[in-house]
């Protein structure tokens, strides 16, 4: 079925395609044959015009008004030619006309007459096409088109008849030399998605037109997109999102003459997906996978929702996976495969998965609770001293139009008492119907076990006098509810009570007879920052944020925790260090066996020395749109969660030595979270070679500190290789021939103890792996 965006595209495409066509060289609009001009009898023989006279429309006047006698002059209407009888050098005089739309002296064929002969059989006038090359009826210069339509009718012995119609139709090129257009249009709303066990995806649900005009104004180009498009995360550091949307999109370039850059964009949509992140570490942070990792086992594992929801329908093309904080690529020939539809990852076996395996999925997906919109605007101004980028972001919820719940009055006003208790939005799923025998229907009772009375207890009955009560379940976790899944003969789940410990009051089921209201949400973000260009080897880069993040929109109470800022600041810079030779001794040249030339004399090698100073700053109450920061953050400092339990400084410094592709790098970072964490890491990076040696290799220490626990992780990675030449020269195909031996180690050992006990805890590891 279309749907309303689909037909508003195509009517807007089909009622301007005249223009289009006028645009690109088409057939105009019907203009007026009538001509009017002066002419100067200058010669004895005047051309009028490149068309073909209408015989009887020709009306000859001098300068004062008054009618030339037509025997003193002759018209060739075929040629349109004037013949002044006798000539009148010199005299100037107005004539109107009419032409027709064709020269008719010219020569006009349809076909090559040079192919026209005699055939065998006698046949004079025979045309012989040439199948070799193409002929597009529907041809248009600067214009390439494609798609398919179709027509047809489907009937049967139980139903109508019924007319089916498919559009598909792309469309790319030129309108003009500054105006180009893309278009992609169809009639079918195609729920399923492509499959993704490829690196490249199809877009199937993609329907758009997009119009891009340069030099508007000059030395610019303005794109404008309508439909379905995808947007990604602005230059700067905070805000990162990655979002399919459905609207409007605008994008404009200008290039000043002084080579500045203002870019502006601009996008108001319908947001077709939220995000949702699952996480399987040794302590977890974040929405877990549907069941823990196992031995051998590459999936399918499922994918849950930001809300946890278990069914959801992920969007094509939006998940990054992470294995062990290396990025994955899609693919069967790659690292992994999706099934969108059902939400569910399987692992090729180029990565074997174990349950020490660290797995990190975040994707976009399918959630129809509310109505969605999305803006988003920025803008960036680059000079060649500086960079000013300034982003605004809004995402939201219209409670006004529930989706897959309805909300009556009771039920709203239960959403603006809770603030930002969300898991106090429990409604009870009871509800009274007259007794039918094709539904699972309860009976209210009073339940009484020993002193202890329980009321309202619902038990499943087929007492047409008593089973009123139609019930839905939700999970709310293992023992926290009173209601446990039994095992029936029903046409259906039946839900059974089940009593609490007499002793500790301990619930013992897992399900409630309530529903679970969700309350739209609403999530804002301003960005601002600029690098200034302080000199040829130094940058400082400053950023700030803010963030409204309001988790229940239909309430005005617990509002205090929902803004919150954040700050970045990065200075870096590179000093040359010359090692001059001596002067007394210079350096003798290599030679040319050995690469050296008479450039090599005087020549000295040259170091740079980097250094960086960079803070970060997060307040508590700051929320992100998307994750930001490292995708193993978390682990590099040791915190069991992503949660923030105070304001966040990072403070941090490097110092380095580089040289082409030698480098030696010591970073210094600090961790301070208030009173409730405090961490310190060293890290270096060092990559040497010479005479076809490799010394490649990473390592860090952390020492941190919490009300709980002392934690020391320390881990490291290196590698040794050297190059040997197996022959003294290229090979016959121009390439020599070499063999890399060398021997790689990873180790890490990572120990977390408890301030209370002298024992490591959970968390605590330690492993080496070598190879050759």
């Amino acid at each position: 079925m279309i749907n309303k965006l689909q037909i508003h595209l195509l009517y807007i495409f089909f009622l301007f395609s005249p223009l289009l066509w006028r645009g690109t060289g088409g057939e105009a609009y019907a203009q007026s044959n009538l001509r009017s001009k002066n002419i100067v009898l200058n010669k004895d023989t005047i051309r009028l015009d490149t068309l073909s006279l209408i015989h009887g429309t020709i009306s000859l006047k001098k300068q004062n008004g008054e009618l030339v006698d037509s025997s003193t002059y002759k018209i060739d209407y075929i040629t349109a030619l004037i013949l002044p009888l006798p000539p009148q050098k010199g005299d100037t005089l107005r004539i109107t006309y009419r032409v027709f739309p064709y020269f008719f002296p010219k020569k006009y064929q349809h076909k090559d007459i040079g192919k026209i002969q005699n055939n065998q059989f006698g046949e004079p006038y025979v045309y012989t096409f040439d199948k070799n090359k193409e002929v597009d009826f529907f041809k248009t210069e600067g214009l390439t088109k494609s798609g398919s339509i179709s027509r047809g009718i489907s009937f049967g012995n139980n139903q109508d008849v019924v007319l089916n119609s498919n559009l598909n139709l792309q469309l790319a090129g030129k309108l003009s030399d500054n105006m180009d257009i893309l278009l992609a249009a169809t009639d079918q709303n195609i729920p399923v998605q492509p499959e993704g066990n490829t690196r490249q995806l199809q877009e199937f649900d993609k329907v758009f037109i997009q119009i891009g005009i340069k030099n508007v104004p000059k030395n610019g180009k303005t794109t404008v997109t309508a439909g379905d498009f995808q947007i990604t995360k602005p230059n700067g550091y905070f805000m990162n999102f990655n979002k399919k949307l459905q609207g409007l999109s605008f994008d404009s370039k200008l290039q000043t003459p002084n080579s500045q850059l203002l870019t502006v964009k601009a996008s108001a949509a319908v947001s077709k997906g939220k995000f949702g992140k699952n996480v399987s570490t040794e302590s977890s942070n974040g929405n877990t996978f549907n069941g823990q990792k196992q031995e051998r086992n590459q999936g399918a594992y499922k994918l849950r929702g930001a809300e946890n929801e278990q069914f959801v329908i992920a969007l094509a093309g939006t998940e990054t996976v992470y294995l062990d904080g290396q990025l994955l690529e899609r693919g069967q020939e790659n690292d992994y495969v999706m099934d969108y539809n059902t939400a569910e990852i399987t692992f090729t076996p180029k990565n074997l998965i174990t349950k020490d395996k660290r797995i990190s999925v975040e994707f976009q997906y399918s959630d129809k609770n509310y109505a969605r919109s999305l803006v988003h605007a920025g803008t960036e101004y680059d000079a060649k001293k500086v960079k000013v980028r300034i982003n605004m972001y809004s995402e939201q919820d219209n409670k006004n139009r529930p989706l897959q719940q309805q909300l009556e009055d009771p039920q709203k006003l239960l959403l603006f008492s809770i603030g930002d208790s969300l898991q106090n939005a429990l409604t009870s799923s009871a509800d009274s119907i007259p007794f039918n025998n094709t539904e699972i229907l309860y009976d209210k009772m009073d339940s009484t076990t020993g002193t202890f009375l329980y009321s309202e207890v619902f038990v499943y009955s087929t007492d047409s006098s008593k089973a009123h009560f139609r019930l839905s379940f939700s999970f709310v976790g293992t023992n926290q509810g009173n209601y446990k899944l039994k095992q029936s003969s029903a046409n259906g789940k039946v839900f059974e009570w089940v009593l609490p410990d007499t002793i500790t009051g301990q619930l013992q089921g897992s399900y409630e007879p309530v529903t679970l209201l969700i309350a739209p949400k609403q999530k804002q973000m301003v960005t601002a920052g600029a690098d200034f260009i302080l000199s040829k080897n130094s940058k400082l880069s400053l950023e700030g944020a803010i963030s409204n993040n309001d988790i229940n929109t239909f309430s005005h109470l617990e509002k205090t925790n929902d803004r919150g800022f954040g700050g970045k600041l990065n200075w870096d810079s590179k000093m040359r260090l010359t090692l001059n030779p001596s002067p007394t001794s210079p350096p003798t040249p290599l030679p040319k066996e050995r690469g050296g030339t008479a450039d090599s004399i005087g020549k000295s090698d040259s170091w740079n020395l980097l250094t960086n100073i960079n803070y970060e700053y997060l307040e508590k109450t700051f929320s992100a749109i998307e994750r930001f920061r490292s995708v193993e953050f978390e682990r590099d400092w040791n915190r069991g969660s992503a949660l923030q339990a105070g304001d966040q400084h990072i403070v941090g410094g490097k110092i380095g030595f580089s040289k082409k592709e030698n480098m030696i790098m010591y970073d210094y970072k600090s961790f301070l979270e208030g009173s409730f964490y405090n961490g310190m890491r060293h890290s270096t990076n060092i990559n040497l070679g010479s005479n076809g040696f490799l010394l490649a290799g990473d390592g860090s220490y952390l020492d941190s500190k919490s009300p709980l626990n002392n934690s020391n992780f320390l881990r490291h990675r290196v590698s040794l290789s050297k190059k040997i030449r197996l022959t003294p020269g290229p090979s016959p195909r121009g390439e020599g021939r070499n063999l890399t031996i060398g021997i790689r180690e990873l180790q890490e050992q990572n120990e977390i103890s408890s301030k209370s006990i002298d024992s490591l805890i959970g968390g605590s590891g330690r492993f080496m792996e070598w190879e050759p």
